[in-house]
């Protein structure tokens, strides 16, 4: 295919990752802008522009890995290491697009346009309305399926929301799930903007070594974004484990 990405950057999307990996975020994000001007028309379907954004983030993510290996190993200890490669038969044909609710996940409730956070006090497995008193009659009971993926053979792990703030080690939010609601409606409010219209494909995690990790129990995640407001797409991955 003929089509062309620019990487996208802004001191705030930067800021905003940098952060986030200081926090203890273990999801990585890779923004692109599509060159119009070079890419051939007749192939700028909607699931092509994906495609291609999810090759070159999940290549940025290899090279990235390979690059930190090299840094860190002698000649001799680097033949243990992968050479990283992607399966691009399993990656092309493994596209799948995703309502703007079955990518957020179980821990964010549409219908009131908030994210469900995990207690801080009474009780770390129960789920709260992050604006709502953190008492036992706020709990909020999650339905953790996802029928429409899980009916085409899919492993749901959860969504955005859920892989988003709840790593295999937590992270460094504030002391309130108000602190942590807000923290997330700030970062979704930056790099997605209107949730209703961004549009969403999620991805084969067979393509790659990098999503071995997450299959041992955490999970694995592979996401393109679409972003109208911006006119951006962002690819995110997510790999690890305890």
């Amino acid at each position: 295919m003929s089509i062309y990405l620019n990487e996208y950057r802004t001191e705030a999307f930067s800021k905003a990752y940098e952060e986030y990996d200081l926090k203890g975020g273990v999801l990585r994000f890779m923004f692109w802008h599509l060159n119009k001007e070079q890419s051939n028309t007749d192939e700028l379907t909607s699931v092509n522009i994906h495609k291609v954004v999810a090759r070159q983030t999940i290549d940025q993510i290899n090279y990235e890995t390979s690059k930190r290996w090299n840094s860190v190993v002698s000649e001799y200890n680097r033949s243990q290491y992968p050479n990283l490669q992607v399966d691009y038969d399993k990656l092309d044909n493994s596209g799948i697009k995703l309502s703007s609710e079955e990518f957020l996940g179980y821990a964010y409730n549409w219908q009131n346009q908030k994210p469900l956070v995990k207690g801080r006090n009474i009780n770390t497995n129960w789920f709260f309305e992050y604006d709502k008193p953190e008492i036992e009659s706020c709990k909020i009971d999650i339905d953790f399926s996802c029928k429409r993926l899980e009916s085409l053979g899919l492993k749901f792990n959860g969504g955005f929301v859920q892989a988003f703030l709840y790593p295999p080690y937590s992270m460094q939010l504030g002391e309130s799930i108000k602190d942590i609601g807000v923290y997330a409606i700030d970062f979704m409010n930056l790099y997605f903007d209107n949730l209703s219209n961004i549009e969403i494909y999620t991805w084969s995690i067979d393509c790659a070594f990098y999503f071995n990790e997450g299959k041992e129990w955490w999970g694995s995640y592979f996401w393109t974004v679409y972003n109208p407001v911006k006119d951006i797409y962002i690819g995110i991955v997510g790999s690890a484990t305890d």
